[in-house]
């Protein structure tokens, strides 16, 4: 059996199933310790056999296993992976978690391999497919890759180009709560629209909103490229509910020639239930971004008991450039927070993974003060995917 350290599986707040596990009869050692001995087993197969030897092992491993991925990044583990699930129905069920990450030419181990293994998961939570390479994208769909049908499936995170099998498959695959599109390719995908009753969470580009009937549950959507054309479409689709809204680095300076940047009156005014709103920056300067904040105009709405609005500007970038970036946007961070309050309710600073700094007024609203972040975490909504932040 091999053992190799690895860190402690469990999300902060869960308690190991040591603490869950109260008779453990079958067991020759406290089960504390089984606990503490299962955690340094690296391979995932022999996990799946430790699992069978009894019903106390079995409740350990499966709870090791949950927040454990499997990973596919070889031909050899492909096929390895391949074995394992389609000869055992009990190995297939343990796989909880599935990151495919391929960056080799079309190989007959993985094309004939990939799409079958992947149709046994059915209780597959979260899967992350990347194929860098073309052809070996357009053979694995010709075998069957996105024909798949995974009905515990919450998150999917692809690289893909966006076409008819990868938009049957997200249709088909309607249980989706965290969805990611981030391939910036494209094929003619018809006039059909898909329903996602259960999407919260978006990433993709803004003209994929274009094949989607928008989703009451959709409240956070991170954009990779939107000009400000774009952006009224989404006003239009999605306006009334997001919550959250995230912009990339990409495609914020792709404004076209008769655009005309947003004000925060434009933007409250489309977003009334707007909380969060994050820009990434490339350059230490204001005037990348498809909304300008700093313009003054009429506070569109009473508050109402409206949540005053957070807005993060990200840099990522080395420290000293953070740096410079900061000290450039502080006069503009000071116009916001005074013209724009209480609509606007504090403004954050940080790098391209999480919030730094919190930026208030100082009593007479003559500067802004700087606060670090007692606790800046990395974003919970997409978080292990993307290099963003969603804020304290």
């Amino acid at each position: 059996m091999i053992m190799t350290a690895r860190v402690c599986p469990y999300p902060h707040g869960h308690k190991r199933l040591s603490e869950r596990i109260h008779h453990p009869y079958a067991l020759a050692l406290p089960v504390e310790l089984w606990d503490e001995i299962l955690l340094y087993i690296d391979d995932y197969d022999q996990l799946a056999n430790v699992a069978l030897v009894c019903r106390s092992l079995n409740k350990i491993t499966t709870w090791i296993l949950s927040h454990r991925r499997r990973q596919c990044v070889d031909v050899d583990s492909v096929a390895s992976f391949h074995e394992a699930v389609t000869s055992s129905r009990r190995s297939a069920s343990m796989v909880w978690h599935l990151d495919v990450r391929l960056r080799h030419g079309p190989d007959e181990k993985v094309t004939r391999n990939l799409a079958p293994a992947l149709c046994t998961l059915r209780n597959l939570r979260s899967l992350e497919l990347i194929l860098t390479d073309r052809r070996l994208v357009q053979v694995c769909e010709q075998n069957g890759l996105l024909d798949a049908r995974l009905p515990a499936l919450k998150t999917f995170y692809t690289s893909l180009p966006l076409g008819p099998a990868l938009l049957s498959f997200i249709g088909a695959n309607n249980t989706i709560t965290d969805l990611s599109v981030v391939g910036t390719e494209f094929a003619p995908c018809g006039d059909k629209k898909h329903v996602l009753p259960s999407l919260q969470t978006l990433k993709c580009g803004a003209s994929f909103l274009s094949y989607l009937m928008p989703s009451l549950a959709l409240t956070s959507l991170y954009l990779i490229s939107c000009t400000t054309s774009q952006l009224e479409s989404v006003a239009r689709l999605l306006g009334p509910q997001l919550l959250r809204l995230h912009f990339g680095v990409a495609g914020l300076s792709s404004q076209g020639p008769d655009d005309e940047l947003w004000t925060t009156q434009d933007f409250l005014t489309s977003f009334p239930l707007m909380e969060y709103l994050q820009f990434s920056f490339m350059m230490p300067h204001m005037g990348t971004a498809a909304i300008d904040l700093r313009v003054r105009g009429r506070p569109p709405i009473r508050m109402c008991g409206r949540k005053p609005l957070t807005v993060a500007w990200m840099f990522p970038g080395d420290r000293q450039s953070r740096c410079l970036f900061r000290a450039q946007i502080d006069t503009d961070a000071l116009l916001v927070l005074r013209h724009w309050a209480p609509y606007v309710g504090q403004i954050l600073y940080g790098d391209g993974r999480k919030p730094l700094l919190t930026v208030s007024l100082n009593p007479g609203e003559m500067k802004v003060v700087h606060s670090r972040l007692a606790a800046g975490t990395a974003d919970t909504i997409f978080q292990d995917l993307f290099p963003i932040s969603s804020g304290p």
